[in-house]
């Protein structure tokens, strides 16, 4: 059953299960069964005279952030951080390794060497590549598979990663829905 395609596209960004190439294949749905059409101004979102021009720029973006992130570049390193939820809670809880890595599989067979995913109930990983002396970082989230679940963009000086609005589709909030502004 199809909704509307601004609560699935919203829908979509905020489902953690998707892996990054599932998001993009169900936005690619989504342009591929509705009509474009305008989306109009939010709460946090502004206005754009296309949602599969959105939708197209939101994956190429993930697609290039992923990219850089796997790349290794001199004077970055690559640490991580296991997340899992407390059983009894569920309340999230992560530790983060200290140790700095060259590349990103570098800080990935680290984290297996130390972690199991069964025994350990460790949900997801994130990886930070930083910047050296600089406050410069993406991240990426990933499952078992080593699948990408999330790209982020945290503090990047790179201008194709800021300059788009791209991002904004996980800042789209119930209430603007609820309020019949999506």
């Amino acid at each position: 059953m199809r909704i509307d395609p601004y609560i699935e596209s919203f829908l979509i960004a905020q489902n953690d299960s998707l892996t990054m190439a599932e998001r993009h294949a169900a936005w690619k749905e989504i342009m591929d069964v509705y009509p474009d059409r305008p989306i109009p101004a939010s709460s946090g979102f502004e206005a754009n005279d296309s949602l599969h021009a959105y939708l197209r720029v939101l994956i190429a973006l993930e697609k290039r952030v992923a990219e850089d992130f796997l790349s290794p570049q001199e004077g970055y390193v690559y640490q991580y951080t296991a997340c899992w939820s407390d059983d009894a809670t569920g309340e999230g809880k992560s530790v983060q390794g200290l140790d700095c890595f060259s590349t990103y599989q570098r800080a990935w067979t680290a984290f297996s060497a130390r972690w199991d995913w069964e025994k350990d109930a460790v949900t997801y990983v994130a990886f930070a590549k930083s910047k050296i002396d600089a406050r410069d970082r993406i991240s990426i989230s990933v499952n078992a598979r080593q699948e990408i679940l999330r790209v982020f963009s945290y503090f990047s000086s790179n201008p194709d990663y800021s300059d788009i609005d791209a991002w904004a589709i996980y800042e789209w909030t119930s209430d603007a829905i609820g309020k019949g502004a999506i």
